[in-house]
């Protein structure tokens, strides 16, 4: 039971963090273009706010892990206020709402770094969270946030988007209140106040963690080609928008059961050996839809989401957990970084290449990415778990 009131809050949070993905970014294309834009713009404005949100997020953990007094609790609140306001000014007309979707972006994209912090010091307090629980409900809420906002665009047309959104940043506001005053009222006193860290060269100081986040680009970069660009891939299959739908929706469902069950997991094998085991499941989803005949053998391709999105997703904010204690913060929002860069490499490229190549000539490149960010990541994890071993015999 306790562990269910330190879980709930922060599933919620969870839900609404990835839920506000769903609202903006999903139908950022759809909100730009009533709005005057073409695709170049589109992208130009997507670009430009994951560039401005990668730099913030690398900031405000730095200001996070070197001042006492600043936590990933009130930065959180600063955050989804003035995303809140953003999101507000969505309503307005001309470049004051696009400013403010700018704006709305850039902050949005903050949110999983500081959130995953937020849950990742509460565990290492002591706070008993399942947060493959919860990370799967940041799934389900994507899923059904993205669903029904579909509907309501259908029907209301884009002032849907700002109206939605609005109402999941207020409860994503309440929610953050709400989980941290769950993770306060079950602390001793002494676990309630954290450590400054004053580290300088944090990457140069940690060589295998930053060759992790570059194993991370990669597998992301290889993940966000197939799912931003999916309506092309499935035309090449004989499908079209539905069909890119259900291909997404069938990717979202299948995330659920590795999340929901990590815990039970971890249990079976180390950590990092689930890392690793999910590197390897991102090359053989995209080359599974590259070979596939059909939009039916699309859909199939779309189960090895479970055993590779999903599992790196979670298994990489616990190993980063381990392998840099003491550093939650700042590792986390490297590690969101990391993912940002790559989802941004691709929205740059992924159209360029199908453009100019073909689909299939994309998805090639997203397989190539994917081994390589394997190899990687395998390399960097193996490489850990052999200078600790070395450390314990040390001992």
């Amino acid at each position: 039971m306790r562990k269910l009131r330190a879980t709930a809050p922060y599933a919620l949070l969870q839900a609404m963090t990835w839920g506000i993905y769903a609202v903006l970014l999903t139908y950022s294309s759809n909100f730009l273009i009533d709005r005057g834009f073409n695709g170049n713009g589109i992208s130009l404005v997507l670009g430009v706010s994951t560039a401005l949100s990668i730099a913030l997020q690398l900031f405000l953990a730095e200001q996070i892990s070197r001042r006492p007094k600043l936590r990933a609790y009130g930065v959180s609140l600063v955050v989804g206020g003035v995303l809140l306001l953003g999101c507000v000014l969505l309503f307005a007309k001309g470049m004051t709402a696009v400013l403010a979707f700018v704006l709305a972006c850039v902050l949005f994209q903050c949110m999983p770094a500081l959130v995953n912090s937020m849950g990742v010091d509460a565990m290492e307090k002591g706070a008993p969270i399942n947060y493959g629980l919860a990370r799967g409900s940041g799934s389900l809420g994507y899923s059904l946030l993205s669903y029904g906002v579909g509907l309501l665009v259908t029907r209301h047309g884009t002032l849907a988007i700002p109206m939605v959104a609005c109402i999941v940043v207020s409860v994503l506001v309440a929610s953050v209140l709400w989980f941290h005053g769950s993770v306060e009222r079950g602390l001793p006193e002494t676990e309630k106040k954290a450590a400054p860290t004053k580290q300088r060269g944090f990457l140069r100081n940690h060589k295998l963690f930053t060759l992790l986040l570059v194993g991370g680009v990669l597998l992301m970069f290889s993940h966000n080609l197939v799912t931003n660009f999916s309506l092309q891939i499935m035309q090449t299959k004989g499908g079209g928008a539905a069909e890119q739908g259900m291909t997404n929706a069938i990717a979202a469902i299948m995330e659920l059961p590795a999340m929901f069950l990590f815990t039970y997991f971890l249990r079976l094998m180390r950590c990092e050996r689930w890392v690793k085991l999910s590197g390897i499941f991102f090359a053989v989803k995209v080359f599974a839809m590259l070979l596939a005949p059909s939009v039916e053998w699309v859909y199939a391709a779309q189960l090895f989401q479970c055993c590779g999105y999903a599992l790196y997703t979670v298994s990489s904010v616990y190993y980063v957990e381990n392998m840099i204690p003491g550093e939650t913060v700042r590792a986390q929002s490297y590690l969101a970084s990391s993912h940002s860069i790559g989802a941004l490499l691709a929205t740059s490229t992924g159209g360029v290449l199908c453009e100019q190549l073909s689909a299939q000539a994309m998805m090639v490149v997203s397989i190539v990415a994917g081994v390589l960010g394997t190899v990687i990541t395998v390399y960097a994890v193996t490489r850990q778990s052999k200078m600790a071993q070395s450390e314990i015999s040390e001992r």
